[in-house]
């Protein structure tokens, strides 16, 4: 919780001291504006662009260690294995979700969610991934090939983020619809809907699941 990563419109990467809010790194690589950021561990930061590009960075460095060029679109959701950090989901507005292994560098999945995706993420398991896009969420295997389990078709306007709650019991999702939906990730049912005055582009949930 010290350091923070953050992408902006010029395709430019910055580490953040949270505590005196001072740049402490400055990645300089993507041409076009940076969405998604994440760290994979420690030493090394994972980053999503409009550039169609994912690229890993080193944190000591500065320098790009990897990158991936198999979207043909914007890539604007990304998620980093919880149990493998070198599992790495990229989605795109191409509509597919690509799965990277960063020890060779190569694209090991490639799925069509049937929508831009605009976000994406891991069950704490590491087994298990979930996409969104359109008015749809999909869950998928990510051990057994990419195996759709289940879909989810509660919103009326695209699904714009997502998150989870109680050790992944709960799946959160907003919506360009107002709407904020909770979602049990073993049947897929609705649990709770919050309602909101305008179209929602985040969520986030303490680690002790009290507060969105």
């Amino acid at each position: 919780g010290k350091l923070l990563v953050a992408g902006d419109e010029e395709g430019k990467v910055r580490l953040f001291d949270v505590n005196t809010k001072t740049p402490l790194r400055i990645f300089t690589g993507h041409n076009a504006p940076v969405h998604r950021t994440f760290f994979t561990d420690l030493h090394q930061i994972a980053s999503f662009s409009d550039d169609k590009t994912v690229k890993l960075w080193d944190v000591a460095t500065e320098k790009i260690t990897a990158t991936f060029r198999d979207h043909t679109d914007y890539v604007r959701a990304g998620s980093i294995n919880p149990v493998s950090s070198n599992t790495i989901l990229s989605g795109g507005y191409d509509q597919v979700v690509k799965m990277y292994d960063s020890r060779t560098e190569r694209c090991v999945m490639s799925l069509n969610h049937g929508a831009p995706v605009e976000s994406l993420i891991f069950l704490p398991s590491g087994g298990i991934f979930v996409s969104a896009g359109g008015t749809d969420i999909k869950f998928w295997d990510a051990i057994g090939g990419g195996r759709l389990l289940g879909k989810i078709s509660q919103h009326t306007k695209t699904v714009t983020t997502l998150c989870v709650a109680n050790n992944g019991r709960h799946l959160i999702s907003g919506s360009l619809d107002q709407h904020v939906k909770f979602f049990n990730t073993r049947n897929y049912q609705m649990v709770h809907n919050l309602d909101y005055t305008s179209p929602v582009l985040s969520v986030g949930v303490a680690k002790d699941g009290g507060t969105l």
